[in-house]
């Protein structure tokens, strides 16, 4: 893991999804409450995370639709969250949605979520990262949102999981 910048980072990931956004005319957007967030992730990992959870919040947003991409912080975590107003999660099935293999029948042309392993390849990654993430529906009833948290500094980490090299932004 090396210490990197997630809002550039993020920023990184959320720029590939731009032109997606623009064929399907959804409004997309990436807000963040600094302009530099240190994080010891491992790059190679992390963005399949992000990658995962925007491409499942495009699938299920209908054209004309709204995403939102946002990273916050605290003084000990950064939270990304991914916001859109597309398909509804069945409240039965959100805490269901992680694990493995399971999918969830979708209204949209009438096919599977094809999220099984990729969500709980996720929420793997995202605990490799002693992070959490979770689920919920927007209490306007439209659409959902994902919300991972992963620990700022690195405490959390054992000396061979780090590897040192100047901040990359």
């Amino acid at each position: 893991r090396f210490e990197t910048d997630l809002i550039n980072f993020v920023g990184d990931i959320y720029m590939l999804f731009t032109q997606q956004a623009k064929s399907k005319n959804i409004q997309f957007s990436y807000e963040h409450d600094t302009q530099i967030l240190p994080v010891w992730i491992d790059r190679n990992h992390f963005d399949k995370v992000i990658a995962n959870i925007l491409s499942n919040a495009f699938k299920f947003t209908p054209t004309g639709g709204v995403v939102r991409l946002r990273v916050t912080h605290s003084e000990k975590e950064a939270t990304i969250s991914v916001y859109d107003n597309g398909e509804k999660i069945p409240e039965d099935k959100l805490e269901r949605i992680f694990e493995r293999f399971y999918q969830s029948p979708s209204s949209i042309n009438d096919r599977n979520m094809g999220t099984g392993i990729g969500l709980d390849l996720t929420r793997s990654l995202v605990e490799l990262h002693h992070g959490t993430i979770s689920a919920h529906n927007n209490a306007d009833g439209k659409g959902c949102e994902f919300v991972v948290t992963i620990p700022l500094g690195n405490e959390h980490l054992k000396p061979e999981e780090m590897m040192t090299e100047n901040l990359e932004v």
